[in-house]
């Protein structure tokens, strides 16, 4: 199969007016989650850059490799890490000197990201 993430096609699917959608990668399980109305409703911009995307030929697979490579290396010392989700900033610092930069800019942005997403539903 085509290596390729599931957002898009969960969006697609799943999203509702009004909502925001939590997507857990692991269960492939969702959640919607309201995102205010009124006066209190965020404003979001939605724009088409007019970059064209090919799923051939990405670096999705790459990026996959370096988020299992980092998990691999996360493992070693915190066995409790499955994936990226798992692990925390200073998990990651600890092992930082076992990884190459790539590896290690790919794991941090993985984890801020998981962080921010999840401080943001709170």
């Amino acid at each position: 199969g085509m290596p390729c993430g599931i957002m898009d096609q969960y969006i697609s699917a799943m999203g509702k007016k009004g909502n925001l959608l939590l997507i857990d990668c692991r269960s492939h399980g969702y959640t919607l989650v309201p995102y205010g109305s009124g006066a209190d409703s965020p404003i979001i911009l939605v724009t088409n850059s007019n970059v064209k995307h090919q799923l051939t030929g990405s670096e999705y697979p790459d990026r996959v490799k370096q988020c299992k490579e980092a998990v691999r290396i996360l493992k070693e010392s915190y066995p409790e890490v499955n994936a990226l989700r798992d692990a925390d900033m200073g998990m990651l610092e600890n092992v930082k000197e076992m990884m190459s930069d790539l590896v290690y800019r790919r794991a941090r942005h993985c984890i801020s990201e998981d962080q921010r997403t999840l401080a943001a539903v709170e």
